[in-house]
């Protein structure tokens, strides 16, 4: 038995050859160069732990710029141990987690990361077109049409509020113009407390009792009780006289006065046009994609779906924009 062996041109062998010789020379120079950039890689690490790197950029982006000399050795040490014991407690975790427990963590991650970005762009589209201004008349229409909303949860007070030093020739005729509710005693109340008070206020503002009572030596204890005998409170210490004459009182559970929450209201009203300016763009949005194709429900599984839930035909479902 003969075996034919087939016979090799020259020409054939020496074109091998040099194709041999060619793809040598080019893995020869991919491993020069693996090798140099790694070594220019590792001239640039920190610290490894298994497959993570830590690099001398990623070191000095998280050294705070006020901690120098001795202070930033101990930093760097504390900060490489920080790492590596976060990466090898990292790795444990990939491994002693199941795929499933993965996946969820990584999908939450994605979630949040989502939330915040959506958020971000809730903000800027706020900033850029929503209308923040809210006139008087909208916060009184507001106040009047929800008015039994807004009950006190605390005692509060309208009253003048005088602190002026004990030994004041004008105290007493500040004392007997606060009760005057004539326009021009008033103007007269307002300029003697204005040369001699160190601090008043001539009874504008409502103001919680608590706020009133730590502007005082020595606070009004019971405040119902004492107001049916006497609306004036004075009271002193080593420097000071301080006087209170009440003009209104409002107990808890009682309507709010208007002038009280009218900055609460203000914020509220103004909330309420954020929200419905997102929900304008949501729903915007929503309906532009339905009507461009560029969302759709499946009709497969929505019939699946409703079917299960008591709907017999999909065309009974219509989406919530509100």
């Amino acid at each position: 038995m003969y075996l034919k062996v087939k016979k090799i041109k020259y020409e054939d062998w020496t074109l091998n050859l040099k194709f041999g010789t060619y793809l040598l020379t080019l893995l020869g120079l991919f491993l020069i160069f693996s090798c140099k950039n790694t070594e220019v890689d590792q001239e640039n690490i920190v610290a490894r732990v298994n497959d993570k790197y830590l690099s001398r950029e990623d070191l000095k982006r998280n050294i705070p710029q006020y901690i120098k000399g001795n202070d930033s050795i101990e930093f760097v040490k504390n900060y490489i141990s920080k790492w590596a014991k976060k990466n090898l407690m990292l790795k444990k975790a990939y491994i002693n987690l199941s795929d499933e427990e993965i996946f969820d963590l990584e999908q939450q991650v994605e979630d949040y990361k989502n939330t915040l970005l959506v958020h971000r762009y809730e903000q800027k589209l706020i900033s850029q077109k929503s209308d923040t201004s809210v006139s008087n008349s909208e916060i009184e229409e507001y106040y009047n049409a929800n008015m039994l909303e807004f009950k006190l949860d605390k005692t509060i007070i309208k009253s003048i509020y005088i602190k002026i030093k004990k030994v004041n020739n004008n105290y007493t005729k500040i004392k007997n113009l606060t009760w005057s509710d004539d326009e021009d005693k008033k103007n007269s109340l307002e300029e003697l407390c204005t040369m001699n008070a160190d601090t008043f206020f001539l009874q504008n503002d409502w103001f919680e009792l608590q706020h009133l009572n730590s502007l005082l030596p020595s606070p009004i204890q019971d405040l119902e009780s004492f107001i049916k005998y006497s609306k004036v409170y004075e009271t002193q210490d080593s420097l000071y006289k301080y006087l209170l004459n009440i003009k209104e009182l409002k107990t808890k559970n009682e309507i709010a006065p208007l002038s009280f929450i009218s900055g609460q209201l203000k914020s509220l009203i103004q909330n309420r046009k954020k929200i419905l300016l997102i929900k304008e763009t949501e729903n915007n949005l929503y309906e532009d994609a339905v009507r461009t194709k560029n969302f759709e429900t499946y009709k497969w599984f929505m019939n699946l779906e409703f079917r299960d839930l008591g709907f017999k035909n999909i065309a009974n479902f219509k989406p919530n924009l509100m």
